[in-house]
């Protein structure tokens, strides 16, 4: 004995609804692959802020262990820190990167200045800085925090479009 349908016909998907069904699952995936690559590139961007707010709170907390002051420098392509002027590391930004700065009172962003530096006394807070890093993939603002050097507000904006 063979089932039959109530109404006596066979039901089945027509071309028009399994296309639909298709070209919103393509939709719904092509988004979240955009969504992946703002993430990856996101992650890019963290790696170097995190580095420079690392760097910031260890030259807080070295300054105030080693009671001497203690600075990271600055340039346009990187930054050097935390130890004593001119014998720490130099982190270059990747490729195409660049650093800027606003410090107290200033309005705009700039690049930093030859010989540039952000220093860090013992007993004392810091100076309140903001740096903004730009990458290929996007870019990130940091404000830093006088009293504990680490990053106080942050705001960033990934390019999902950079390959």
């Amino acid at each position: 004995m063979r089932w039959r349908s109530p109404s006596g016909a066979n039901r089945a998907f027509t071309l028009l609804e399994v296309s639909i069904a298709i070209f919103i699952a393509m939709l719904i995936l092509g988004v979240g692959v955009l969504s992946l690559r703002g993430i990856d590139h996101e992650a890019k961007i963290r790696v170097v802020s995190r580095e420079l707010a690392a760097n910031a709170r260890s030259a807080m907390r070295d300054s105030l262990l080693r009671r001497e002051t203690i600075c990271i420098e600055f340039s346009a392509d990187g930054f050097a820190g935390p130890g004593r002027a001119g014998r720490s590391p130099w982190r270059r930004l990747p490729k195409g990167g660049r650093l800027e700065i606003r410090r107290w009172g200033e309005t705009r962003w700039r690049e930093p200045r030859q010989g540039e530096a952000w220093w860090f006394r013992p007993g004392q807070p810091c100076e309140p800085i903001a740096l903004r890093l730009t990458l290929r993939e996007g870019r990130q603002e940091m404000m830093f925090d006088p009293l504990t050097a680490s990053v106080l507000e942050e705001r960033i904006s990934v390019n999902p479009q950079r390959g």
